[in-house]
């Protein structure tokens, strides 16, 4: 493989990257860097999907439990701690394997992240304001108008990342998504971009499953766990999909069964931005999953690689 090699597995939640990555590692000597927004909070496991313990021991992954849950993290932290995993990892003659659904994080890495002017009180002040006003559904809806393209990449209940990107477009009149793509170097590894796709009724199917298997796997203790340490619902990792939908009805406000349908429902939609984002994006190769073992999906991706790296 050539000296500065990259494979990168992107797709939308529950496709199945995880599974896939991990054969790839295997196969080429190789360590993974999660791309998931939500892998980095440290106490966070199975609402995120993490890799359990059993695969730890026997893949390494760099980018997981890293900061804490009341922390913010963002596109640039992504690129400034992807760029010194790669590093580390190529160093030691293995090959560095990215894999995640956050989009525009593996889209700021490959194509640079412009830096963004400083924010005026001014500018915050105007902001608060309209989060003060608004319900999250109109303050959702304004994002959508002044910047589709970073809406498509948050939740629509993460306000702390809209309240950034109305921040930055509020200061300078540019949507953040524009800053996103601005070139500031040229990447110098050589990489081949993989998109995951499945059905989209399969995939729906599968990740209600999962969230059965989260919970059934003690989801809810996690989530008991996480408050009754100290952190707060609105702690930028704890304001996520899978942790957020239980927390009305640890107050009595709903049922069970509405907190449930509800992180199901969520988790499609989140797909579904995931999907959007996808379709305005690049990739070397594309590959719909559905009726594919995993044995099929690493030859075909194998047979790229050898292409493009010269293996």
């Amino acid at each position: 493989m050539q000296e500065k090699s990259l494979i990168i597995i992107q797709g939308p939640t529950g496709v199945g990257k995880s599974s896939i990555a991990e054969a790839l590692a295997e196969h080429y000597n190789g360590e993974i860097i999660s791309a998931d927004s939500r892998q980095v909070y440290r106490h966070l496991n199975i609402g995120t999907a993490k890799p359990d313990e059993t695969i730890l021991k026997e893949v390494k992954y760099h980018l997981i439990n890293i900061v804490s849950p009341v922390d913010e993290y963002n596109a640039g932290d992504f690129c400034r701690d992807a760029l010194a995993a790669m590093e580390d990892i190529r160093q030691r003659g293995k090959t560095p394997i990215i894999v995640g659904g956050t989009g525009f994080y593996i889209s700021a890495l490959l194509n640079g992240l412009a830096a963004i002017p400083p924010i005026s009180d001014a500018a915050r002040k105007q902001v608060a304001e309209l989060f003060e006003k608004g319900t999250p559904e109109t303050i959702y809806g304004f994002l959508k108008q002044v910047d589709p393209d970073a809406a498509a990449g948050i939740e629509r209940n993460d306000l702390h990342r809209q309240q950034r990107a109305l921040e930055v477009f509020t200061e300078t009149g540019t949507p953040i998504s524009a800053f996103w793509k601005t070139d500031q170097e040229s990447f110098e590894y050589n990489y081949v971009n993989i998109l995951l796709m499945r059905d989209r009724a399969k995939l729906y199917e599968r990740i209600n499953k999962r969230v059965d298997n989260m919970l059934a796997a003690g989801l809810i203790d996690e989530i008991r766990n996480l408050l009754a340490n100290g952190f707060a619902e609105s702690d930028p990792g704890m304001n996520t999909v899978g942790y957020r939908e239980f927390y009305p009805w640890l107050k009595g406000e709903i049922s069970l069964e509405s907190a449930i349908d509800k992180m199901k429902q969520h988790s499609r939609n989140y797909a579904k931005r995931q999907i959007t984002w996808y379709k305005k994006q690049e990739f070397h190769l594309t590959l719909d999953i559905n009726s594919l073992s995993l044995s099929n999906v690493k030859e075909k991706i194998d047979q790229y690689v050898k292409k493009v790296l010269e293996i």
